[in-house]
């Protein structure tokens, strides 16, 4: 790694909001990750330990400060414990999308289905939410809206202006 710790290897203690998960081994739990770090004005990489980890958790950390030659000031904690979010700035980095978790599974799942949002009402995005729950899953909202979503296989057409815009842009331009 190439880290040079001359003059920043006293053991501090951190703590602060984890921004992005950089990289995370479910195997080893070795994680790389970037946290608003109290009394920093800029984000900084964490590299330690932690048994699981998400977005919008609390960090709290033991170790040192390291510079890598190639990354940078960053901390290497020898402990390092998360708790989940308590602030709604946390819940929202916490809490991710359908969407976003295709292609990922997670140990629990919460599918929040309302009336009110109707429009994302799809047997497709149900079924992948449900497919994202490893060990637990829980559907909330409305009984009538579930049925519906169940009922609607018809993934509506998304009408987002991009081939109109990539059209106008591939215009020649004559001067």
């Amino acid at each position: 790694m190439g880290a040079s710790t001359s003059g920043l290897n006293s053991t501090e203690e951190i703590a602060g909001l984890v921004e992005r998960v950089t990289f995370f081994n479910e195997e080893s739990g070795f994680a790389v990750l970037r946290v608003k770090v109290r009394g920093h004005q800029d984000q900084v990489t964490v590299l330690g330990s932690v048994p699981s980890i998400s977005a919008g958790e609390w960090l709290t950390g033991k170790g040192w400060w390291v510079r890598d030659k190639e990354h940078g000031l960053q901390f290497k904690a020898q402990t390092l414990t998360a708790t989940p979010p308590t602030t709604s700035e946390g819940v929202e980095r916490y809490a991710i999308t359908i969407h976003k978790s295709q292609g990922s599974e997670f140990p629990a799942v919460v599918i929040p289905v309302a009336m009110q949002h109707f429009m994302l009402l799809e047997r497709n995005l149900i079924y992948t939410g449900i497919t994202r729950a490893r060990k637990f899953l829980v559907v909330v909202g409305q009984k009538k809206a579930l049925g519906l979503a169940v009922r609607n296989d018809q993934s509506r057409k998304r009408y987002s202006g991009l081939l109109s815009s990539l059209k106008e842009a591939a215009r020649p331009v004559i001067n």
